[in-house]
């Protein structure tokens, strides 16, 4: 594996009143053979009291980060702080992954104010030193590899789409480079809730994007002035524009295309008592698969899905996983199945691909407040 840079350091020099000219200094370890790979180390002028100090609101490092971001703009990388030799070093749980640019901040005016001391010797509130890591094989581009939901039919009222892509994403705004493009190959306008950044996972691979859902409820005032964002029986395509960049700056191999159909909307709760459902053999390990009466939310689905044995209220560890259309529900046992009670539990939270739950509809014409539903109300029971 070829090393390349090896420590990265910046510089920031000032005088004090108390003490003479000195520099801080913030450095981060990117030899991968280092013992002391992805530390990053914090050398001030003066010495600095731990138990006195927020650590992770003043010093900090995260993956990637746009300039002028303070501490606490976002989850920072889990690690510990230690004092050597008189210097504050941080070290991540992890080590840092090629291919990706990390950032570490040091906040001189919130440390200034936690210790009590106003250091105006403090050229700037905020320092900052960013490096990327240089990837282990030759760097190839990104490219999309799947969204979701991946049916190629789908209500009018779709609420989200999930876009997955091959490695971490830049930390521009996403949704410059995102379109909805008609049948007529004309640009939707105003198709997207926008968030700053973007609503990303932790490794900034999986990319959420909402409808504006101000076009989807019925009565909303986008939706009275713009009408909802698809019509029935046409059709469309989420364009993913090549252009993206990822955290390494490199523009995605080419443009994606998801293409769909639109059909009715879908205004009523989720159900799962009017689910059907094939049953597995005792001794084996076979699916339980559920047949859902509409389209799940995929993402969702993964984390409000449980099973329980009825008779003991234990969980039956299972993997639960939704088809690769989204039409079934299914729920594989870690060990085969034994003759008993058991009951497949659905969190109120659980949502079709309009945002409806077992406790309420998403958009109705007559406003209604989500409802607490019993365990029995949201849940299956079979017997084997």
């Amino acid at each position: 594996m070829m090393l390349r840079s090896t420590l990265a350091t910046l510089s920031l020099c000032f005088s004090m009143a108390s003490a003479k000219a000195d520099s801080v200094k913030l450095t981060f370890d990117s030899l991968a053979s280092s013992d002391t790979y992805g530390q990053v180390t914090l050398d001030l002028p003066f010495d600095v009291e731990i138990k006195a100090l927020d650590l992770k609101k003043v010093f900090a490092l995260y993956v990637g980060k746009s300039v002028g971001e303070s501490v606490g703009d976002g989850p920072s990388i889990t690690g510990r702080y230690a004092l050597t030799q008189g210097n504050l070093v941080f070290t991540p749980k992890y080590p840092p992954e090629p291919g990706m640019s990390y950032t570490a901040i040091f906040n001189a005016s919130l440390f200034s104010k936690q210790v009590g001391q106003n250091h105006s010797a403090f050229k700037q509130p905020l320092y900052q030193l960013t490096r990327f890591i240089e990837p282990e094989q030759p760097y190839t581009a990104g490219e999309v590899l799947k969204v979701y939901p991946q049916a190629d039919i789908l209500p009018q009222n779709v609420l989200r789409f999930y876009v997955y892509f091959s490695q971490p994403m830049s930390f521009d705004n996403p949704y410059q480079y995102l379109s909805i493009i008609n049948q007529n190959n004309e640009v939707v306008s105003d198709a997207f809730v926008e968030f700053r950044e973007g609503l990303w996972d932790e490794n900034r691979m999986r990319l959420t994007v909402f409808i504006h859902p101000g076009r989807i409820k019925r009565g909303v005032g986008p939706n009275v002035k713009q009408g909802p964002v698809f019509q029935p029986h046409q059709h469309y395509q989420l364009k993913v524009d090549k252009t993206f960049k990822d955290l390494a700056g490199t523009k995605l191999k080419q443009d994606f295309y998801k293409p769909f159909t639109i059909t009715a909307p879908q205004y009523q709760k989720l159900d799962p008592k009017s689910w059907q459902f094939k049953l597995p053999a005792i001794n084996s390990l076979q699916n339980l698969v559920i047949h859902p009466t509409r389209l799940l939310d995929p993402v969702l689905t993964q984390r409000m899905v449980t099973m329980v044995n009825s008779q003991t209220g234990a969980m039956v560890p299972a993997d639960i996983q939704l088809s690769v259309v989204g039409d079934k529900l299914l729920i594989e046992p870690e060990l085969p199945w034994s003759a008993g009670d058991y009951r497949i539990q659905f969190d109120s939270k659980l949502e079709d691909l309009s945002g409806n739950t077992p406790a309420w509809a998403f958009d109705s014409e007559t406003p209604i407040k989500p409802v607490s539903g019993s365990a029995s109300e949201y849940s299956i029971s079979f017997s084997l």
